[in-house]
């Protein structure tokens, strides 16, 4: 094998790792943001269902009755969010399980 084939040979496999690192550094990045998103959708729903724990003792408390109206929207939106972050899930291992190919 001739010198100038070897470094021919030499920067084709360093192009082709430089690509493949490329591709995984943007992959967990990718998966880096949908994670946070993942974690802000959590921490509303947290937030959702400490009001709906608050709204139901206050109200409670004040001898009202809990009512399916009540809490209607807080459900709706707690719905919306588990769609949300099933969406992300999926998001997420599709990412990761194309790494594994």
């Amino acid at each position: 094998m001739a010198i100038g084939d070897f470094f021919k040979k030499a920067g084709e496999e360093v192009g082709k790792v430089v690509k493949k690192t490329g591709e995984y550094s943007k992959k967990a990045a990718e998966i880096t943001s949908l994670t946070i998103k993942a974690t802000a959708v959590k921490d509303e729903m947290k937030k959702i269902y400490r009001e709906i724990g608050e709204k139901a003792f206050q109200t409670y408390k004040a001898g009202g009755s809990l009512s399916k109206r009540l809490f209607e929207e807080d459900f709706k939106r707690l719905l919306e969010l588990e769609k949300e972050l099933e969406e992300i899930e999926s998001q997420i291992e599709a990412l990761k399980k194309s790494d594994e190919k």
